[in-house]
């Protein structure tokens, strides 16, 4: 059957990629971005969403249910890059990094639910990562996010399951997206922190270079959307299914190392 599916975030990069895989799979996708004329893919339609902006987001979604009468999905990705060292960073872009991952999903839940309570089913689908499982260093905002992101999906399925409507988050290590590129860097960096720093960037980008492709988180998304008993987390490739086994079977202190030496800090 098809579905009426909402994937934010969708101009590039994994949402993208999920808009592209659930168009082609017969579903009737509505793809968002801050500006719609950056969204442009086949059989699927373009709509604004900032998702700094309620109104915006309740705007969208009153255009979907307009549309199509129901809403059967959503796909939350969402989001910018913050790094650097806690100290040298300000705190309005930690906050604004939250706002991104966090907040911004917990808007995007909260307009969906009471259309999918009314329906009594719905999905609701989040990019997360390893790195809220695993602290990546100079990366800190980022994993805050993405940490607070997974423990939020985790209960609110807990309150939703009971009436027919199933929450899951995607944890995958370095996914092959343009980050690097992308990530705001420190606005008053400071020397003590320069070498460490470069050097976990650098491997920062390495580890991006040769991460997973796109089509791989969209099809872990497709199943949670498709699937009679999605999961809640779906842990996607070796490097995020390895690294929370190594953090739990070598110890805080031995892991610890292992990362520090991996981003040669």
């Amino acid at each position: 059957m098809a579905l009426s599916i909402l994937v934010i975030g969708a101009s590039s990069g994994i949402g993208e990629a999920c808009a592209v895989k659930l168009a082609e799979a017969g579903h009737q996708v509505f793809g968002s971005s801050r500006d719609a004329a950056r969204v442009s893919i086949p059989n699927v339609t373009p709509l604004s969403i900032d998702v700094f902006d309620q109104e915006s987001i309740t705007a969208a979604f009153e255009a979907i249910i307009a549309q199509t009468g129901r809403l059967d999905a959503v796909v939350y990705s969402a989001g910018f890059y913050v790094a650097g060292a806690v100290e040298e960073t300000p705190l309005a872009d930690i906050q604004a990094q939250m706002e991104a991952y966090f907040f911004g999903a917990v808007r995007c839940a909260q307009s969906a639910l009471p259309h999918m309570r009314a329906q009594k089913s719905g999905r609701l689908v989040f990019m997360s990562s390893t790195a809220g499982t695993i602290s990546i260093p100079y990366h800190s905002a980022y994993s805050a996010s993405k940490g607070a992101l997974g423990r939020w999906t985790e209960a609110l399925e807990y309150e939703t399951e009971p009436l027919g409507i199933h929450v899951s988050y995607i944890e995958a290590g370095p996914i092959q997206t343009n980050a690097p590129n992308a990530m705001k860097p420190p606005s008053s960096p400071m020397a003590i922190y320069e070498k460490s720093r470069s050097n976990a960037d650098n491997a920062f980008k390495q580890s991006i270079s040769g991460g997973l492709p796109p089509v791989r988180i969209a099809q872990a998304v497709q199943h949670a959307i498709e699937s009679e008993k999605p999961r809640v987390r779906y842990r996607v490739g070796s490097a995020g299914k390895v690294f929370p086994f190594l953090q739990a079977m070598l110890g805080e202190r031995l892991f610890r190392k292992l990362m520090s030496s991996s981003f040669k800090i």
